[in-house]
């Protein structure tokens, strides 16, 4: 007899993670409570076309501790450093992985990262809720 159900694919099982994760983070502050932050808290707004639209080569780096296809990449990672040196090297932009079960990222990386870099920063990350864009 033929089996009808399919193998998971790492893609799967890691919306399948972030749904989970998503929805727990979602009960503990709901989407009402977490807009009223941002609105009071949220730092201006960086200009990401004309950091893409200047006269150089533009590069959006990435910063990422582990994937899921090499494992562990950096084993000293941090984001702050790294926001820093790749901005003096001429990075546009910086994309930061917050993705924790599979690639070891978390929105505290994201924060670091901004805090030091005075270009764009990126959330990068298994987007499947609109509440995720107004946590980030």
């Amino acid at each position: 007899m033929e089996s009808t159900s399919r193998q998971q694919t790492i893609l799967d099982r890691i919306v399948d993670a972030r749904r989970v994760s998503v929805a727990h983070r979602k009960r503990v502050l709901p989407e009402v409570a977490l807009k009223i932050a941002v609105e009071k808290k949220a730092p201006p707004v960086r200009d990401f076309a004309a950091a893409l639209s200047r006269d150089a080569l533009n590069v959006i780096a990435e910063l990422k501790k582990a994937s899921p296809s090499l494992g562990l990449i950096r084993e000293e990672y941090a984001p702050s450093a790294l926001a820093d040196q790749l901005q003096n090297a001429g990075a546009a932009a910086l994309s930061v992985l917050t993705e924790e079960d599979f690639f070891s990222g978390s929105l505290a990386d994201l924060k670091d990262a901004r805090k030091v870099a005075q270009i764009p920063v990126l959330r990068k990350d298994f987007i499947i809720d609109p509440w995720q864009v107004w946590e980030a």
